[in-house]
């Protein structure tokens, strides 16, 4: 790439990535101010219906063109393409044994389909990827959809869905990539759902698949589970819980048995922790091009294996425990809005374990796209809601750093621009659920709206 054309590429995507905070918070802002006069809330059901099913084609079209446009992240498709092609040859036995896979085996079973798909209709095994996980992103826009319409109304629902199928974060892993973790953050919305509504055997089934797709859910979990451990003791849950988190994980096991006749066969009985820990600590740094505080350090890929790098992982364990714990503690303590408190535990759990884990790469804070903007919907605040945007453009940023790979004297500036404002953007996001969870106190009052503060819950538009 040019001198010239890099400089484009980088100005071009951070206007892009501006103008997509901008957009979203003039939309969210005429929302709020034209409550009960838009022509949406005016339109009879059927009217709404038609124009969400429009909102769904239009971005289902912009994601098939990006897929079939974009020439997506060689290596990770390129991955998929060999670990399905091994499966369709060799089986799934000696799977973990031949191939470097970090991946569970739901997810697995699904790549070896696709990959027979593209092989059978000779079609591009790079498109074939890329539209799968498009399309799966734009589908995951329903759920998403309906959980903020069932708290917040039509006309809310719509808005957030806009902002969550054209967010950068979810356009560029899935259909520009080629990668899975919108799927997680179908995940995470749905878990919210169920966890907000206490459909139990529900949340412990979709935490199942979950776990089986992409083990990066439980970057999400750390606070919902002390949540879930206070509210198994306080509702006297135990034989429930106990029974349905017994059953998952039998089944997590039986998922990975015919992955693991290999290993039983020379007596590894435990080869399940083996696959785990590959899953949870693949590549020995503090950071691999992840935005967080290890990259503002200049760490980025700066090996956590010995010396002051496992130092620094301890400290970043500690650290993260720490942030957990003042997550579950500030939830259960406020009197906010039950809803609104679930959205913020997941948003701000998925947002600390990105900040300061080792090993986060750029794409591990997708999942938590959905439940931020959840969280922005029922806080209802303009500020709040522009500190997320920020946020989420931030991050799309960082990802379109890796993908462009630029190069020469610019090649760190998408990613210096996404690392800073990532950082100052948690870090007003954390102010901004401060006020949310605890309205009373005035400490930071500068968070409120100028006019009317924060909707305290209720809904952005009149219903018709």
């Amino acid at each position: 790439m040019s001198l010239t054309a890099n400089i484009i590429t980088n100005f071009f995507l951070v206007i892009a990535m501006a103008l997509y905070v901008f957009l979203g918070y003039m939309l969210f802002r005429y929302a709020k101010v034209r409550a009960g006069d838009t022509f949406f809330v005016r339109l009879s059901r059927r009217g709404q219906t038609l124009c969400v099913a429009g909102l769904f084609a239009a971005a289902l079209a912009v994601y098939m063109l990006v897929a079939a446009f974009g020439l997506g992240y060689y290596s990770d498709i390129d991955w998929y393409g060999d670990w399905g092609n091994y499966v369709l040859k060799h089986g799934i036995y000696n799977f973990y044994r031949d191939c470097d896979a970090d991946y569970p085996p739901l997810f697995l079973y699904v790549n070896t389909a696709l990959t027979w798909f593209a092989n059978c209709s000779h079609a591009s095994a790079r498109f074939v990827y890329k539209a799968f996980f498009g399309l799966a992103t734009v589908l995951s826009g329903i759920p998403f959809y309906f959980v903020i319409k069932r708290r917040k109304g039509a006309f809310t629902a719509a808005i957030f869905t806009v902002l969550y199928l054209f967010a950068p974060v979810n356009l560029t892993d899935s259909a520009a990539w080629g990668q899975s973790d919108t799927l997680i953050t179908c995940a995470a919305v749905v878990l919210y759902d169920f966890l907000s509504r206490e459909k139990w055997l529900a949340f412990f089934a979709a935490a199942l698949v979950a776990m089986l797709v992409k083990t990066q859910i439980i970057l999400l979990m750390p606070a919902a589970g002390l949540y879930l451990i206070c509210l198994m003791i306080k509702r006297r849950l135990y034989l429930k819980f106990i029974l349905y988190a017994v059953c998952a994980l039998i089944l997590y096991i039986a998922m990975y048995l015919p992955f693991g006749l290999t290993y039983i066969d020379e007596g590894n009985l435990l080869f399940l922790i083996d696959i785990f820990g590959r899953q949870v600590g693949h590549y020995p740094y503090l950071s691999a091009n992840a935005g967080n505080i290890w990259s503002l350090f200049g760490l980025n890929y700066f090996s956590s294996a010995q010396g002051i790098g496992a130092a620094l992982k301890y400290i970043a364990y500690a650290l993260t425990v720490a942030a957990s714990v003042l997550i579950f503690i500030a939830v259960i303590r406020s009197r906010a809005e039950k809803n609104l408190r679930l959205a913020l535990t997941l948003a701000l759990q998925g947002t600390a374990c990105y900040l300061l884990l080792p090993a986060m790469h750029e794409r591990y804070w997708v999942p938590v796209a959905g439940v931020m903007l959840i969280s922005l919907a029922l806080c209802g605040n303009l500020k709040t809601t522009l500190f997320g945007l920020m946020l989420i453009g931030a991050q799309g940023l960082n990802i379109l750093y890796v993908l462009f790979e630029t190069v020469g004297m610019f090649k760190w500036v998408l990613q210096w621009i996404s690392v800073i404002c990532t950082i100052v953007s948690a870090a007003l996001i954390c102010i901004a659920a401060y006020k949310a969870l605890f309205p009373g106190r005035k400490f930071f009052g500068w968070m409120d709206d100028k006019k009317g503060g924060s909707d305290d819950g209720k809904s952005v538009s009149a219903e018709r």
